[in-house]
């Protein structure tokens, strides 16, 4: 279960398999973002050691996938470049609330959940269809295994940040962190099932 509100439209997955190099390229950015932020949730929030050894391995996982990501876009003459904007994430993080620390870093950790089930859900539509188009630009075994792969390794990366924001409450000495983190959970995947509504379809991974 991804907690995801609504899935992915099909015409995302028409437009990927169209511009496959595009959505190549930005895989490879968003792959290097997680890893990015993993750290920086370690130094954001040092004080949880099983946060801290977790995002560690997160990290050291997203930056593989990166690198395995960025060698196939090379290997196919395809630019990495500078990543532009991404509306989505914007979008999801105004949505979490600053209100004290406590409830920001709760907030925060089940944003990124959220990224990762929805990117999950994305890979996993990719690993399915693409067999089907291999008569498609890029499309070809080592693609298509790859994401086989990578959508499998990416589908616990969202439990993960919800037992981080649970263990945050429960640290904290808050009663119900679980039923208090799943009602904030509702609320943010709400919001995030919104933004997959009413942003336009990129050829990208959000």
């Amino acid at each position: 279960m991804l907690h995801l509100v609504g899935n992915t439209s099909p015409a995302w997955l028409d437009n990927a398999i169209a511009h496959l190099g595009a959505v190549l390229v930005d895989h490879a950015h968003c792959e290097h973002k997680a890893a990015v932020t993993a750290l920086s949730l370690v130094s954001k929030y040092p004080d949880d050691p099983r946060l801290v050894t977790s995002m560690g391995e997160l990290a050291r996982d997203e930056a593989s996938h990166f690198a395995r990501v960025a060698k196939l876009c090379i290997d196919r003459g395809l630019e990495l470049g500078h990543p532009e904007k991404d509306h989505y994430v914007v979008g999801l993080l105004k949505a979490t609330t600053t209100a004290n620390v406590l409830d920001a870093r709760v907030d925060r950790l089940l944003a990124c959940a959220l990224i990762e089930g929805r990117s999950c859900e994305r890979l996993q539509l990719l690993a399915r269809a693409l067999p089907k188009h291999r008569d498609a630009a890029f499309v070809d075994d080592e693609i298509c295994a790859l994401y086989d792969d990578l959508w499998r390794e990416e589908a616990t990366h969202h439990l993960l940040f919800i037992e981080l924001a649970e263990r945050s409450l429960d640290r904290a000495g808050v009663k119900n962190a679980a039923a208090q983190v799943a009602a904030r959970l509702a609320v943010l995947a709400d919001a995030e099932g919104r933004l997959v509504r009413e942003l336009p379809i990129r050829a990208a991974i959000h």
